[in-house]
């Protein structure tokens, strides 16, 4: 649905934390000016709020289309646009404030982790474990708040008898999944399925035909085209300012699962 305003149309106004995890999204297609320009928007959305456009492309010693530009490859029709889906968010923020009671908090994340398991099919669980078993090597994937889930889902299945590693230098991730081949397992985390270093790692899985599974909270992702099977945790963005707050607990539930139910399997009979 859309607000006209001034001649221009307008998206329906949504919260600061939305708005910030919607630009963050779009950071991977902008160029290096670009991304500077967006730096600035997050960190001065309430000044931005009454500034120019000429005021905003001095204070970063750019050009006035340079801001348009920006404005447009995150998804506006120009400055106008975007300056005004900010202020809407600015203004919301008093009213927000019922949202992040303690009740509001911990229902919601019930009903993320309530909502991941309703979507978590028997049968591709059992696949998924059919798949860990047959692997020689098990590489997790994952960066930023999702990194320290891989590493505890890694070493958990080494302690259970499998050969599995989580790596934090992209590197010698790098250089893990292009030692993968058909007898191994690459296993992706990514809250949005659009994680760009994570789609890289698993193109070139696929382009090895080494069996994928992802972990993502966004249906039709990127990723989960990508991947052999796919899990989903749902999440809600939260940011507090800049900082990532999103909660991850969905998917150490679903790890946790699998983890249990690979163990029960390997008990002798």
């Amino acid at each position: 649905m859309y607000n006209y305003k001034k001649g221009f149309k307008v998206r329906d106004w949504m919260s600061t934390e939305g708005l910030i995890a919607l630009l963050e999204k779009k950071r991977n297609h902008l160029s290096k000016i670009e991304n500077q320009v967006l730096d600035y928007i997050l960190t001065h959305m309430t000044e931005i709020s009454s500034q120019t456009i000429y005021e905003v492309a001095q204070a970063l010693f750019v050009s006035t289309a340079t801001i348009s530009r920006t404005a447009k490859h995150l998804g506006y029709r120009g400055f106008q646009e975007l300056k005004y889906a900010i202020v809407q968010s600015v203004q919301s923020e008093s009213t927000e404030s019922d949202s992040r009671s303690f009740q509001a908090i911990t229902q919601q994340l019930i009903a993320n982790v309530q909502d991941s398991f309703q979507q978590m099919d028997e049968a591709k669980v059992a696949e998924m474990l059919k798949m860990i078993e047959r692997a020689n090597t098990i590489e997790v994937f994952g960066v930023g708040g999702s990194f320290p889930i891989c590493t505890d889902f890694a070493r958990k299945l080494t302690f259970l008898g499998k050969k599995a590693y989580a790596r934090s230098d992209w590197d010698e991730q790098e250089a893990a999944v292009k030692n993968l081949d058909g007898q191994d397992l690459a296993i992706f985390v990514s809250y949005t399925g659009e994680t760009k270093g994570i789609l890289a790692y698993a193109r070139v899985a696929q382009e090895q035909q080494v069996p994928m599974i992802s972990l993502i909270s966004t249906k039709g992702s990127t990723l989960e085209k990508l991947s052999t099977t796919t899990l989903f945790a749902k999440g809600t963005t939260r940011y507090h300012q800049r900082v990532d707050l999103s909660s991850r607990i969905a998917v150490i539930c679903l790890f946790d699962t699998v983890l249990l139910m690979y163990a029960e399997a390997k008990q002798p009979r």
